[in-house]
């Protein structure tokens, strides 16, 4: 990652936990899509979650996106378990 879009990063983040009172473990909510295209290009969300936020992430999935997961797995190869 680019120094300056990490320092730029870095400074939302700052942002957030200072006016909007945020604590780690962030909470990120993941959407279908979003991690289908995430495991089809071996993208690992966990680390570089950690590298974005510099702090733990804490990954969330509701059940209409487990719904969505499912009939995707059944269309493509997609694992709903790399979480």
């Amino acid at each position: 990652m680019k120094v300056k879009r990490f320092k730029r990063y870095k400074k939302y983040v700052n942002f957030y936990k200072v006016v909007y009172k945020f604590r780690a473990p962030f909470k990120v909510l993941i959407d279908g899509n979003f991690l289908h295209q995430a495991t089809t290009a071996d993208f690992n969300l966990r680390d570089n979650l950690y590298k974005l936020l510099s702090d733990t992430p804490l990954l969330i999935m509701t059940k209409c996106v487990m719904r969505e997961l499912e009939l995707l797995s059944k269309t493509a190869s997609v694992r709903p378990t790399l979480l």
